[in-house]
């Protein structure tokens, strides 16, 4: 056999390492893909779940691609944020976090990036849309949440099978309900440490309505602006099937002002507290636009007329006023009681003449009896004198006496007045502006 010349291998070798070069050469480069090409999110304000979603990333040409992603919103997390694709590995997912808790009523956007060093369609951006809107459990007013003492929205919690109560049902649920054992507790009380965070007229107004519709009993929480006041105030409505709508105001008292309802009284033990307190802080709210907003006592609104609430602040403003001046008179009548016990008749009998003074001549038994004849005359001027003390002593005491009776009889009278009208005023807060209620 004939042998092939030396060049011709040499030639087969070259075009062999050509062609690899060519393969080298004109090998694909990588190429980002992904999925899906958006992301939409919809949300209620407050909402506590996570959102989450993936994003699928993967190399749609040759060779490895080495991406990182990132992000440009607080509210979105990625994971992970950067890897590598092989021909061995097919795709890589990117896991979406959305933290909304906090994120108010409104349409947001993000952009998430993918970059990849060296690679022709680099960077690619995957856009992300977030819809937040108004959870049917907060309460919006002029586009505002309604917030309690610690800033966190006040959440309704409806009951479907809630019903309207009786007049009777309701006093009989409100009288029970603990809600106004709590105590008002302002950003005061939180920074002097009387309590860890304030407890305000809208935490109240929210429990007392998620306890009664918990109980079936429909209840509306109900905000009230006042003329004039930046600082509303909250409370709660009932729809009774048998007295209509009737406003509840279980707003308890302030914890710092607690030792300000106390009177210091003498008595024979010593220094004592009496409490000028009310014995409970439910009452029935009386509210109408254009006139002030009172309340009185659960136990002593016997009507749910403005009329009456009117008639009740005035008995109140007479009882004060009545109070004041028996008060007056009384402190007048005992200082002059206390005279009269201590007064006593000031003038001294006259001292009768020293006998041993005088001689025992006919002269000076001349001048022993004129002493003595001077001195019963002087006597009896003084005894006269004490008897028309003595008269006018009787005299004071019946006029002493007739007053504490007059007294004793107008105290019970204001008594009398004092039990229909309970024992505290509470003072109105304002004149009504705006009233919303949330059903």
């Amino acid at each position: 056999m004939r042998n092939k010349p030396k060049w011709y291998a040499l030639l087969f070798a070259g075009l062999v390492l050509l062609v690899a070069i060519l393969v080298v050469v004109h090998k694909e480069p990588p190429i980002i893909a992904f999925s899906p090409q958006s992301f939409s999110f919809n949300a209620q304000q407050g909402e506590t779940n996570l959102l989450t979603d993936t994003l699928h990333i993967s190399n749609s040409g040759g060779g490895t691609l080495d991406w990182s992603v990132s992000d440009d919103a607080y509210w979105l997390t990625l994971s992970p944020t950067s890897s590598s694709l092989t021909g061995e590995v097919a795709e890589s997912t990117v896991s979406i976090e959305l933290h909304i808790s906090q994120m108010s009523i409104g349409t947001y956007t993000a952009t998430i990036t993918i970059f990849a060093p060296k690679v022709s369609n680099a960077p690619q951006e995957v856009p992300v849309t977030l819809n937040i809107t108004e959870n049917p459990r907060y309460i919006y007013e002029n586009g505002a949440v309604h917030v309690g003492g610690d800033g966190e929205p006040i959440e309704l919690i409806n009951n479907l099978n809630a019903t309207n109560p009786t007049f009777a049902e309701l006093i009989a649920f409100v009288k029970e309900d603990p809600t106004d054992e709590h105590y008002y507790a302002t950003d005061v009380d939180v920074y002097v440490g009387a309590a860890e965070v304030p407890y305000v007229c809208s935490d109240f107004a929210e429990d007392v309505h998620n306890n009664a519709e918990a109980a079936g009993i429909r209840t509306a929480w109900v905000s009230i602006d006042f003329e004039g006041d930046d600082e509303g105030h909250a409370l709660n409505a009932f729809e009774t099937t048998d007295r209509g709508l009737v406003y509840i105001d279980c707003t308890g008292q302030g914890l710092l002002s607690l030792l300000l309802s106390y009177d210091v009284v003498k008595t024979e033990q010593g220094i004592s507290l009496v409490e000028t307190n009310p014995t409970n802080w439910d009452k029935v709210a009386y509210v109408e636009i254009g006139k002030e907003y009172g309340v009185i006592d659960i136990a002593k609104a016997s009507s749910l007329s403005y009329n009456f609430y009117e008639e009740y602040e005035q008995k109140w403003q007479e009882y004060t006023t009545l109070v004041s001046d028996y008060n007056d008179e009384v402190t007048q009548f005992n200082k002059e009681v206390s005279e009269y016990e201590d007064a006593s008749y000031g003038i001294p009998p006259p001292e009768a003449p020293d006998i041993s003074e005088y001689g025992t001549s006919l002269e000076e038994t001349r001048r022993l009896y004129a002493a003595l004849t001077e001195w019963i005359t002087e006597m009896e001027a003084w005894k006269a004198g004490r008897e028309d003390w003595e008269t006018e002593m009787e005299a004071q005491w019946v006029e002493l006496t007739d007053w504490g009776a007059r007294l004793e009889e107008r105290g019970d009278v204001i008594n009398q007045l004092g039990e229909e009208l309970g024992d505290f005023w509470f003072e109105p807060l304002g004149i009504v502006e705006n009233i919303y209620a949330h059903w």
